[in-house]
């Protein structure tokens, strides 16, 4: 007995040490962010930086539908048979290729009304398909090479910021756009090596291009419903009110998002912490910490920020400084709500989160259409809080029910079953999640909040 409890904490540590590295993998990411704001700020001009935004949230768009759940798909299946997982890689590329450009190509075509003045530049951060496509770093993570994983997950916001460190004066869009794509590609060379860890056999073993699909089509919906409002807001801000508005309101959305590094963090500790204490007092106790974060995070952004952007970016963002109390809701919003998303997962409960998603579309967009109307670019900030406001109230449905211990436990633990939670950013797209392996080492889910 007493080798048992000195096992147990080690069990601890085996399964939050890799939920600790991509915490703080993610947390680094934001941090390369804010460097990667204040240089496009000075490498470019609003209505330059407005063109790249739109044509960013439509091949965000894209890459979604490109996905689709595939790569949500190659990390169960790893869960399931590594072997298998790899002799499906190219079946798994090319299916994204196909439905990447099966996509992208009407919306090319569109471009002209769709992004005008931007059909360049959306021209060529559609080739990021491919490089995402070829992105491996879920190898790396089911195979229990976190180290690996985190590097390639910070290989493109690092590459991100060397490139725009390196080009001297003004890109231009299509520039901005080569740059951008071109991150995405050093990032894929940087996961390729992550197959080694998977046994090689030969193809015909691995599942059909049906099979995977039918294995990726639920969590592929499920990611579009989530994802149907990032970048949606930038794009319209574009389309409505014009390039030279859009591009300070995606600099000052790209500076909030920094701000949920906390949220992040909770989102990745609940999700271990919940798992074994499965009671409504420790998620009220989990929600109770999250949201003071959330409002120190808030109230800094909508307080320091206005004061502080000016002196780091110029006076020709103050316009983003000045929209950067609009996003303050978002900010507090998202923090409980990254930690109830948690809860949800951990509980196996993925009808609530469909549920969540869906809420959080119809009110987002409500919000969207009066912001339209208003033509007032702080209202469509104000849209992204009212989005999550009313994913809270579903998912506060946790805290009304109560959470019992599951039966047949003695500690009431279990362990979570976490779909992938797909990344915004383009950076979209870049995250990382699955089913935990029967030999007990951890598929780290990717957190909840994301920003493109």
């Amino acid at each position: 007995m007493g080798c048992g409890r000195a096992e147990a904490p080690a069990g601890t540590l085996r399964r939050l040490l890799p939920l600790g590295f991509h915490a703080g993998a993610r947390a680094a990411a934001a941090l390369l962010a804010l460097p990667a704001a204040a240089l496009l700020a000075r490498r470019s001009d609003p209505a330059t930086l407005g063109l790249f935004a739109m044509a960013l949230s439509l091949q965000g768009y894209v890459a979604q539908l490109a996905e689709g759940g595939i790569r949500s798909a190659q990390l169960a299946l790893a869960g399931r048979d590594p072997a298998a997982a790899r002799a499906a890689t190219r079946r798994c590329v090319l299916l994204r290729h196909a439905l990447g450009f099966g996509f992208g190509l009407p919306v090319l075509a569109l471009a002209p009304l769709l992004a005008p003045g931007a059909a360049g530049a959306l021209a060529i951060t559609l080739l990021a398909i491919s490089a995402q496509a070829l992105r491996m770093d879920w190898a790396a993570i089911a195979a229990g090479r976190h180290g690996e994983a985190v590097l390639a997950q910070l290989a493109r916001p690092l590459a991100w910021l060397l490139l725009l460190a390196a080009v001297p004066g003004n890109p231009g869009p299509a520039g901005l756009a080569a740059l951008w794509v071109t991150a995405w590609a050093a990032a894929a060379a940087v996961s390729w090596p992550a197959l080694r860890h998977l046994p090689r056999v030969p193809e015909r073993t691995a599942p059909s291009s049906a099979e995977i699909l039918r294995l990726a089509l639920p969590a592929g919906l499920s990611a579009v419903l989530r994802q149907g409002l990032i970048g949606l807001d930038a794009w319209l801000v574009g389309l409505l009110l014009g390039a030279a508005v859009a591009g300070p309101y995606w600099l000052a959305g790209s500076l909030a998002a920094t701000a949920l590094i906390g949220a992040n963090a909770a989102h990745q500790l609940a999700l271990a912490t919940l798992a074994r204490r499965r009671t409504g007092a420790a998620l009220r106790a989990e929600l109770a910490s999250v949201v003071l974060a959330g409002t120190a995070a808030a109230g800094a952004l909508a307080l320091a920020g206005p004061l502080l952007v000016p002196l780091l970016l110029g006076p020709s963002w103050s316009a983003s400084a000045a929209l950067l109390p609009a996003f303050a809701p978002w900010v507090l919003v998202a923090h409980p709500v990254a930690v109830l998303q948690a809860a949800a997962i951990s509980r196996s409960r993925p009808k609530l989160l469909l549920a969540a998603d869906g809420a959080a579309l119809g009110a987002g967009g409500a919000a969207l259409v009066v912001a339209a109307i208003t033509a007032e670019p702080a209202a469509f900030a104000l849209a992204r809080g009212a989005a999550d406001l009313a994913r809270l109230a579903v998912l506060g449905s946790l805290l009304l029910r109560g959470v019992r211990p599951q039966a047949g436990s003695a500690t009431g633990s279990a362990a979570a079953t976490a779909p992938r939670v797909p990344s915004p950013t383009r950076s979209s797209t870049t995250s990382s999640g699955g089913r935990a392996k029967r030999s007990g080492r951890p598929v780290v889910p990717t957190p909840a909040v994301t920003s493109r």
